[in-house]
């Protein structure tokens, strides 16, 4: 079933400035991810910003959330039970 998330990370990846992305599903989980060379470097960071994204989200209908972490921009696109999260490179923020 992941290759439906693997090919829509692959058209997140060809876009100019991205670095990679991850599929995350409503428990916060990798299904997925293209361009992640050690997830573990990464997990801190995606708890840190799942709890975040559940606080602030709780109520409102808001569809994209952006965060800066490690001067990367981390987009959060809400899907049903499912997150992508798209890191691009730190220069193509502005």
């Amino acid at each position: 079933m992941n290759a439906q998330y693997d090919a829509c990370l692959d058209k997140l990846c060809e876009q100019d400035g991205v670095k990679g992305a991850l599929v995350l599903d409503s428990l916060g989980l990798c299904v997925s991810r293209r361009g992640v060379a050690r997830l573990s470097d990464v997990e801190p960071i995606l708890k840190a910003e799942t709890a975040a994204r559940a606080a602030q989200t709780e109520g409102q209908t808001q569809d994209v959330l952006a965060f800066r972490h490690f001067d990367h921009i981390i987009l959060l696109e809400r899907f049903p039970k499912l997150v992508i999260i798209v890191y691009k490179h730190p220069d193509e923020s502005g």
